[in-house]
């Protein structure tokens, strides 16, 4: 069971083909891409030199890839009782003995594909033996026995450059977590995938373009083989350490929200493993270990003085408003009143009374999400980059209630860093007023002006203190994670109001756009507040981390993907209103000063990380600079704010046409 339709062919094909030769049935069920597709019909070729019969797809869409199932849901977005029922179906209609599927990592490239795969073919293979479940899915068949194709250490070999060198993440688990070690080498049924052998970036491609003599078949233990992918099992007699890579059946798919929203058969199943799951391993002799990690209110401890991980899902437009319950719409306008009336240009004695007071709102409001189902453990997802591995940040299929718990967790502790970080009043305004609007958006709480009916908040006395580096340290995390979550929201309000405008609803734009601009004047406030530790510290202790060979590649801000998908959202908005201003502001003309107050705002980031950027560095050279570029850090960023200012120059009131007469000159030249 596989997410996509070349996985089968990279991950078991020689153990498919093996089988298959020696008389054994085999089959694979393919989870995304439609059935009509010209993958579909590579795929079909790649299981006929597998020996493993016909397509069986499930047809959902491939995360990464709108057009792989035009007009059908997500696979990670798709109810989780509907994708267990059609795996059930699968199962006891081919009454397997044995099944593989991706690992917990999603493999090398933690593709969330490859994870949402994972954890059903799991659950499915629990259910597929229980009767009372899926009825209607045939009669009840347990598996003897679930491997999962893996990549370990000791393994990944020649491939693991060939990944990063597209750019691509690689994740691998230690050797002896591996229980099997098969050859899953199968060429032909690779290259049987023409589609994605034609695209540069993927697998099959890469591994394509190979000269015949390394694609040649090395012993199985020859260390530069090339495809190294081992299986580990889950069976009778295995120490429980042993199944790290079988625990995803975590609160995340299977807590009280997260249940009830995926159907009461699925509701059922959550309850039927967490109840029963030490008698049916006992019974069955498969071994899956069930594992729900729950969190305290606080949620995600740090670790080695670090913040919590801070986990964010895929910004998208188009989202309907969350309905999260009257307690947490109820402590979500307090903290947002708080946060409004904060005392932001007060004495430093009272102003840091008011931010306790505002993080303990926060805290109640984490309290209150908490009550409805616990957070995420970020430490076990994947990092997708380098970037995200550094800064804590994760990325991962969220509810409503887990997206505005882990979103109000950042706020959380940005708040309580700055009880003392030194912010100006100015940018500590402009943080406050981007958590405010996080927290309305990520609750769906509407502003109110009533007085609270709520008990006042009790705020905490503050804990004893650690030293100034580690809390300069961890600033310079939490500072980041504020500023991700930042990008984040204002990426899903500039969608919401391109798709408004699209429909032709003026007004919703009107207002997205405003949200959207709050965030955006947000962001140099979010990277100040990161940076409002001494210089000399910064250069001595903090900067050379960010560089190799520290990390694998330097870091810079545009490896963020919630600002990438920032980016992207403001060039789709500008196509869809591509006027310049005289021209939109004669037909409509709050939409040319929403859109103009956006992009200004856009501006007056990238001036302000200009002048940061000198404060903490100086003049010397970025640590992601290319060879060929400007001769520091500060002349690059300056160079891309005039490059900024000059694509909006025709779009603002008063656009820079200095700036973009000079660029149109350098360009033309």
């Amino acid at each position: 069971m596989f997410a996509h339709p070349d996985d089968q062919s990279l991950l078991a094909g020689g153990v498919l083909a093996q089988h298959a030769a020696a008389g054994a049935r085999t089959a694979v069920v393919t989870t995304t891409w439609a059935a009509d597709g010209p993958r579909a019909a590579h795929l079909a070729d790649a299981l006929d030199e597998l020996g493993a019969g016909k397509p069986r797809m499930l047809g959902y869409t491939d995360a990464r890839n709108p057009s792989s199932a035009p007009g059908r849901p997500r696979l990670i977005d798709a109810p989780l009782d509907e994708t267990v029922a059609r795996l059930v179906h699968h199962l006891r209609s081919f009454r397997p003995d044995i099944v593989t599927t991706h690992d917990v990592l999603g493999q090398m490239t933690g593709h969330p594909d490859h994870r949402r795969t994972h954890q059903i073919t799991l659950l499915a293979c629990e259910a597929a033996g229980l009767p009372r479940l899926y009825p209607e899915a045939g009669d009840p068949w347990q598996p003897q026995a679930l491997y999962v194709a893996t990549h370990p250490d000791s393994g990944v070999g020649e491939l693991a450059p060939l990944l990063t060198d597209v750019g691509k993440s690689v994740h691998c688990i230690p050797d002896e977590y591996v229980t099997t070690v098969a050859d899953v080498t199968q060429w032909r049924a690779i290259l049987a995938h023409q589609g994605e052998v034609a695209r540069e970036r993927s697998l099959p491609g890469i591994l394509a373009r190979l000269p015949a003599e390394t694609r040649r078949d090395p012993p199985q233990d020859h260390p530069n083989r090339v495809l190294h992918t081992a299986h580990a099992r889950a069976g009778p007699g295995r120490p429980a350490s042993a199944h790290h890579l079988m625990r995803e059946l975590t609160s995340t798919d299977l807590g009280p929200e997260s249940a009830g929203h995926a159907g009461p058969v699925a509701a059922d199943l959550a309850g039927q493993l967490q109840r029963t799951a030490q008698e049916w391993s006992c019974r069955s002799g498969f071994r899956v270990e069930c594992s729900w990690r729950s969190t305290s209110t606080m949620g995600l401890s740090p670790v080695a003085g670090h913040p919590a991980v801070a986990v964010f899902r895929e910004p998208r437009g188009g989202r309907c408003v969350p309905v999260l319950g009257p307690r947490v719409d109820a402590e979500a306008k307090r903290a947002a009143r708080v946060l409004a009336g904060l005392a932001t240009h007060a004495r430093p004695v009272e102003r840091t009374v008011a931010l306790r007071q505002a993080a303990a709102a926060a805290g109640e409001l984490v309290a209150a999400l908490s009550a409805l189902a616990p957070a995420v453990a970020g430490e076990g997802l994947p990092a997708e980059s380098t970037s995200q591995s550094f800064f804590r940040v994760r990325e991962g299929e969220l509810s409503d209630q887990q997206a505005a718990l882990h979103g109000v967790l950042v706020v959380h502790r940005g708040l309580e860093d700055l009880c003392e970080a030194p912010l100006s009043g100015a940018d500590l305004a402009l943080e406050a007023a981007g958590m405010r609007q996080s927290v309305l958006d990520l609750t769906g709480a509407a502003p109110a002006a009533d007085p609270d009916s709520l008990p006042p908040v009790a705020v905490p006395e503050p804990a004893a203190g650690s030293s100034l580096e580690s809390v300069w340290s961890a600033r310079w995390l939490i500072g980041h994670q504020v500023h991700v979550l930042f990008n984040v929201c204002a990426a899903v309000a500039v969608a919401d109001a391109a798709r408004h405008l699209r429909h032709g609803d003026g007004d919703a734009a009107l207002l997205r756009l405003t949200d959207a601009t709050v965030y955006v004047r947000g962001f140099p406030a979010a990277m100040t507040h990161a940076s409002t530790v001494p210089a000399d510290y910064y250069m001595a202790a903090i900067r050379h981390t960010m560089a190799p060979p520290s990390v694998d590649v330097p870091l810079s801000g545009r490896q963020h993907r919630g600002y990438k998908l920032f980016r992207a959202a403001v060039k789709d908005l500008l196509s869809v209103v591509p006027d310049s201003y005289e021209h939109l502001a004669a037909r409509a003309p709050e939409l040319a000063e929403a859109r103009a107050a956006l992009l200004e705002a856009d501006i007056v980031d990238g001036e302000r990380h200009v002048t940061l950027a000198y404060s903490m560095v100086h003049l010397h050279r970025s640590i992601a600079q290319k060879p060929e570029g400007p001769d520091n850090a500060v002349a690059e960023l300056r160079h891309m704010r005039h490059r900024r200012a000059a694509q909006y120059a025709s779009l603002i009131r008063f656009g820079d046409h200095y700036i973009a007469d000079a660029v149109a000159g350098l360009r033309h030249s």
